[in-house]
């Protein structure tokens, strides 16, 4: 019989699949090195999750560049979640307060602590 571990394990292999991430230089969540490469809390937090379920990420900056998101009157979004609203990616590392209207476009994985 299998641990309540092993079980969750086999169960959340992604089989490298990759999935695109957008994020916002904003430190000390986001830090964008000389190399290019991601630090910091959000892509930390990320790649340990990404190595736990085998899964590939691929970080794109956001195509808008403001951080700030919020909800327009055409009904469309701006800043951070715009990308995802529009389906270009499927998570973004970056602070979001919490709310319903925003919780409606996306599931939130990470918070800021």
């Amino acid at each position: 019989m299998q641990s309540a571990e092993e079980n969750v394990d086999a169960n959340l292999n992604l089989n490298s699949q990759t999935i695109v991430v957008s994020y916002e230089k904003y430190a000390p969540f986001c830090i964008v090195k000389e190399d290019g490469s991601l630090s910091g809390i959000f892509p930390t937090a990320m790649d340990l999750i990404a190595q736990q379920v085998n899964l590939t990420i691929l970080y794109v900056p956001f195509t808008e560049r403001s951080v700030w998101s919020r909800k327009e009157s055409n009904g469309t979004w701006s800043g951070a979640l715009a990308d995802i609203y529009r389906g270009l990616h499927v998570s973004s590392v970056a602070g979001f307060v919490h709310t319903l209207e925003r919780f409606e476009i996306g599931r939130y994985g990470l918070s800021t602590v």
